[in-house]
């Protein structure tokens, strides 16, 4: 026995497409109706003030960290975003948590943790009004945008906190540290050329085992265990990386300040750029986001570490 075919006349495929249809508009309804529920709003307002408070450390802690670099203005108006990177890039991604752990710790800084209250309190009163009354708000104006209106705000934040006089004191240090390398670099190579000069002057030293013989005498052919100090460590171990470091790295002009001028972009110059920036991250970190200095075990471990290129 055969069942007849039901026939599907142009009413019913209107009437088909006009369901499908009113199927569809209810999904938009209720989804519409569910972004726009106080409850949604009120979560997505929670979950924009921890993202915003997350921004907003990193830019007001990115700003602490690119004006202690002690570099030329021209370098790190050129590299600003690859420092802010560079400093972000020590941090964790979740830096709310990482420092309410420091402090629950107690291994956050003071200033540090002054920073992360008044950034926190910014953030919860921008977002006071929306979790408590969301009605009244879009759930695209409760998207947190670091724009410059928040910027500004930031930059209140870091002026009231004295970050400047941070950055200041921290560029001075590495700066310091910095031209001692410099200048002992310098006397190291008047003294091997002074020394080249007064063997070749010497008439005595007329073969290699008789200038060996000298080298020796004056305690040149000893062996010695070679202690770093922090910004040696930092600078042997870019050495090794200088020809990557001259190819990623944009630096023209940065260490003007130190009478240092490179005419094309030169390996051993980024290395000291690399360093230099690398240095002033450390103090940075010591000075600001810890409570307890590194002890000299520790510092010679850092210097090791770099010099052999662990870190």
């Amino acid at each position: 026995m055969f069942t007849k075919p039901v026939e599907i006349t142009g009413n019913d495929r209107v009437v088909d497409f006009i369901n499908s249809v009113d199927k569809e508009k209810q999904k938009d309804d209720q989804m519409a109706a569910f972004y726009n529920s106080d409850a949604y709003k009120r979560n997505l307002a929670n979950n924009e003030c921890e993202k915003g408070k997350n921004e907003c450390l990193k830019y007001v802690l990115g700003n602490c960290y690119k004006n202690a670099v002690p570099l030329s203005d021209e370098y790190k108006n050129a590299c600003s975003d690859e420092l802010n990177k560079k400093c972000c890039g020590h941090l964790p991604d979740d830096l709310v948590m990482y420092f309410k752990e420091g402090i629950k710790k107690g291994t956050c800084g003071d200033r540090c943790k002054k920073v992360f209250e008044a950034v926190c309190k910014e953030m919860e009163q921008k977002y006071a009004d929306p979790k408590m009354d969301p009605k009244n708000y879009k759930p695209e104006e409760l998207v947190f945008k670091m724009d410059p209106e928040m910027q500004k705000r930031m930059d209140v934040v870091s002026q009231d906190m004295e970050l400047d006089d941070i950055s200041g004191l921290i560029k001075n240090t590495v700066k310091s540290t910095a031209e001692s390398e410099i200048n002992r670099a310098k006397e190291e190579r008047r003294q091997d050329k002074a020394l080249e000069h007064e063997l070749s002057s010497n008439m005595s030293m007329t073969s290699e085992s008789a200038i060996n013989a000298e080298l020796e005498r004056r305690g040149y052919n000893k062996r010695r265990i070679f202690q770093p100090n922090l910004m040696q460590g930092i600078m042997i171990g870019n050495v090794d990386r200088a020809e990557s470091l001259m190819q990623e790295n944009y630096a023209y002009h940065a260490l003007d300040d130190y009478g240092l001028v490179s005419e094309n972009n030169d390996a051993m110059y980024a290395a000291f750029v690399e360093s230099v920036e690398e240095m002033t991250w450390l103090i940075f970190e010591e000075t600001l986001l810890n409570k307890k200095s590194r002890d000299l075990d520790e510092v010679r471990r850092l210097a090791n570490e770099y010099a052999m290129g662990r870190r």
